[in-house]
């Protein structure tokens, strides 16, 4: 269990926190023992060394920036030259998930600071739970 310290900052601080904690904890999620796993839009095989967690829609929506039906191993062609390969990766996790997500998306949420340090905390726990079962880490 993770001790849980007070950590102070405004929502750009927890925002900032949170996504690298989650951005670890989804390339963990997808790859397998040895560190491997395949890009959510093109399929091609790839290392957690050589990944990015792709979002379908953007981060810029508070709603679905954590969510992790949104978010998947993605290679970083797709990624990052391909804008995400949306097409592909809609396709992939299936047309009726992708329109619940794009409605979820749009749906906006604050959070308190209190909420922001349990969805922090919540993936720290995730990311040791995971590191369990790797032998690549």
């Amino acid at each position: 269990m993770i001790k849980r310290r007070k950590l102070k900052g405004g929502a750009r601080a927890w925002t900032k926190r949170i996504d690298k904690e989650f951005h670890l904890w989804i390339r963990l999620r997808d790859t397998n023992a040895e560190g491997y796993g395949e890009c959510c839009s093109c399929k091609k095989p790839i290392h957690f060394d050589e990944s990015n967690a792709g979002h379908l829609f953007s981060r810029i929506y508070k709603n679905t920036r954590w969510n992790p039906e949104n978010v998947n191993l993605q290679c970083i062609y797709c990624n990052q030259w391909l804008e995400g390969n949306a097409y592909l990766y809609a396709k992939n996790i299936g047309f009726k998930k992708a329109d619940k997500l794009e409605k979820l998306s749009k749906i906006k949420v604050t959070f308190t600071d209190e909420e922001y340090a349990d969805i922090y905390y919540m993936y720290k726990q995730l990311i040791l739970d995971e590191e369990k079962s790797k032998s690549f880490r």
